[in-house]
């Protein structure tokens, strides 16, 4: 039978599947009094997955065969139970049968062992049981945490693959079996979930239910990461990059408070490469950084993750993340949009022009609260940066020019 059509009160099943998880086995007592054992695996085929307890005898086997996982089993005479989670097992008791990598068995049946990894790119928020594997990309965080009078215990890390990159979030007993890990190791998780980060993107999160393992080499499976660095004008919309840039504008690091109640720092800036302007948003350790950079400096940017909002990409870069000077004097500043042509430009945008009229200051209310803006008419002596991130960001000197900038971008003009 394949997976799919597995239900619960079958009394004769013959299935075969390739080994995905292991579990322990476990010892116990029966009700007379009798030993027991049981150990639990997860079985996959081309329609599915299903767990299969296995039992007693079975157990010894085996164990005595080394490391199960990616090999097939065949499990005859079994049958099939209704597990915790609604979903039919299938248990291998007394009269059953078990076959480790049976000779009679079509390659084609059962999907290989690197097909059922998922390519980081590809991982959407919202999904679970998910399997992925990369390279560590960034020196792994430990911290500590305390929620109900119990401690627990988190590592962060960016793992990469020739899609792209994920931050990795382990929490607790799997945060521990992590505490050596290292840059530049190969990390396979498996039975993962894919959740929502602070700024909207997708992590991996692995915790009790899943397995994570360190291996010594990079299998054939995992296409490893090509290191490059990005144009601002050729992020993409998701994942993270490496880039350098010039800082043009700098914003002074303020106080957040997360969802969670923790309090953070964040430090805004505007930079630029030639190709174009983007925001760039430095956090927690990140954001001292910030004081110490000067409108002009060259900032060479690493692992900087990538949110999309209303179409415009954001750039962030937080304690997965690296950021500093670079030695070079290369200055990388836009030209000028002609006012004619803003409608048909993309992103932030630097214009030009001579004032004829008296600038026009008026309140509004935003989802951020209330603001100032001034609105101009569109010939204009000034320099300025439109639609640039708010929190006290300063203009970048440039010439003699005066300077302006919009608080938002809906509002200016």
């Amino acid at each position: 039978m394949q997976v799919k059509d597995l239900v619960p009160g079958l009394n004769d099943v013959t299935i075969s599947g390739r080994v995905l998880l292991t579990w322990p086995p476990q010892d116990f007592q029966r009700r007379d009094g009798t030993p027991g054992r049981v150990m639990r695996i997860m079985l996959v085929d081309r329609s599915g997955r299903v767990r299969c307890a296995v039992w007693d005898r079975h157990v010894d086997i085996l164990s005595r065969g080394g490391d199960l996982q990616g090999k097939v089993l065949r499990v005859g005479h079994a049958y099939t139970r209704q597990g915790l989670s609604g979903d039919a097992e299938v248990h291998a008791g007394e009269r059953s049968s078990i076959e480790v990598d049976p000779e009679d068995m079509p390659n084609s049946d059962l999907p290989e062992f690197g097909e059922l990894f998922t390519p980081l790119a590809n991982l959407t928020v919202g999904s679970n049981q998910v399997n992925a594997i990369g390279l560590v990309q960034s020196e792994p965080r430990h911290y500590t945490f305390s929620k109900d009078e119990r401690t627990g215990s988190v590592i962060r890390v960016l793992i990469g693959d020739e899609s792209g990159s994920m931050p990795l979030v382990a929490w607790n007993e799997r945060a521990e079996e992590l505490r050596e890990l290292k840059t530049g190791a190969v990390l396979r998780v498996l039975n993962a979930r894919v959740r929502q980060d602070r700024n909207g993107g997708p992590e991996l999160h692995v915790e009790t239910r899943s397995q994570v393992q360190v291996l010594g080499t990079a299998p054939p499976y995992l296409k490893l990461p090509v290191t490059r660095a990005y144009k601002i004008a050729e992020l993409p919309s998701r994942g993270s990059v490496n880039l350098t840039a010039t800082v043009l504008m700098i914003g002074e690091a303020q106080e957040i408070k997360r969802p969670t109640g923790e309090t953070t720092r964040v430090a805004r800036l505007l930079i630029s490469d030639g190709t174009g302007i983007n925001s760039l948003s430095l956090w927690d350790d990140k954001a001292g950084i910030a004081a110490s950079l000067r409108e002009g400096d060259v900032i060479e940017i690493a692992a900087a993750s990538i949110r999309e909002r209303n179409g415009d990409i954001m750039l962030s870069v937080g304690r997965s993340g690296k950021l500093q000077k670079s030695k070079t004097e290369s200055v990388y500043v836009r030209e000028a949009t002609k006012l004619g042509a803003i409608q048909e430009s993309k992103g932030l945008v630097i214009v030009e022009g001579s004032i004829n009229d008296t600038p026009l200051a008026r309140q509004i209310v935003t989802e951020r609260g209330r603001t100032s803006v001034s609105s101009l008419s569109r010939f204009a002596m000034i320099r300025a940066l439109v639609g640039s991130p708010s929190g006290g960001i300063k203009p970048l000197p440039r010439g003699n020019s005066s300077q302006v900038h919009g608080s938002e971008s809906k509002e200016s003009e």
